[in-house]
């Protein structure tokens, strides 16, 4: 579990992402009642095993 309100700044967006490439469902806990379904991170770039993220053009 992570505390950070800002899904950017967190870790688990990370871990998030690695999960949706294995084909997991992920969801984030929002707040008291609110949870919402995770989605790949745009700039995540996921292959065997592992999720890179380019930098920006």
């Amino acid at each position: 579990m992570c505390a950070e309100a800002v899904l950017r700044r967190c870790h688990r967006r990370i871990i998030a992402d690695y999960l949706l490439a294995s084909e997991h469902l992920v969801f984030h806990i929002l707040g008291p009642g609110k949870i919402g379904p995770a989605a790949l991170t745009p700039r995540a770039r996921p292959s065997t095993g592992r999720i890179t993220y380019p930098a920006s053009e």
